[in-house]
């Protein structure tokens, strides 16, 4: 790995971390300087998330209609293990993949064990814009209060997520980032409502 990609992945880093933290606040990967020499089905902010999480060390699955193009791209550059959804460690979810593709990939994903909650998945959504339809409503820790976001037309997933994040300390990890390197993120802790009325928690 070139060490511009190297300070570049240490900063995306960072900014996961203070994501996770601060759930529902967007962040800036600042790719201003990072540069790419070779061509990728999704954006630049995506693949720089994919540098940071990914090694030799962790398994994934790509879901989209790219997926077989991205995943041979991301294991030759990563050295990650491909593998199925229920035991992925990550799963990458393309902006091309269908409704019923992105649902499965939240209804397979593994959710870990009470004894070990950590070996369950995280998911890597992207979106073309994150917009300002600002319907969903977060609350948890890292949250003062409650905090309104919108989620560039995926809020009707947040319904699996939720269902899937039941049995607490079990469950998913998200993680969403757009074509300008936005980046947001809603760990399992995260309560989410819609603006209108409540999911059944």
């Amino acid at each position: 790995m070139k060490e511009s990609l190297v300070h570049e992945t240490a900063k995306a880093y960072r900014r996961l971390l203070l994501a996770g933290s601060y759930p529902g606040r967007r962040f800036n990967l600042d790719m201003e300087a990072l540069e790419f020499d070779f061509t990728m089905p999704f954006s630049r902010g995506l693949m720089l998330l994919i540098y940071t999480l990914i090694d030799a060390e962790v398994s994934f699955k790509v879901v989209g209609k790219s997926a077989q193009e991205a995943t041979r791209l991301i294991s030759r550059l990563t050295y990650g293990r491909p593998s199925d959804l229920s035991s992925a460690d990550f799963i990458i979810v393309l902006e091309d993949a269908t409704e019923a593709e992105k649902g499965e990939a939240i209804l397979k994903s593994k959710v870990g064990t009470l004894i070990d909650p950590h070996r369950s998945a995280t998911l890597v959504m992207a979106v073309g814009t994150f917009g300002e339809k600002n319907d969903l409503v977060l609350k948890g820790p890292g949250i003062r209060e409650k905090s309104v976001i919108s989620l560039g037309g995926l809020e009707a997933l947040m319904t699996l997520r939720e269902e899937k994040n039941r049995e607490y300390p079990m469950g998913i990890d998200m993680v969403f980032v757009d074509h300008a390197g936005e980046i947001l993120a809603l760990p399992r802790t995260t309560q989410i409502e819609r603006r209108s009325s409540s999911w059944p928690m």
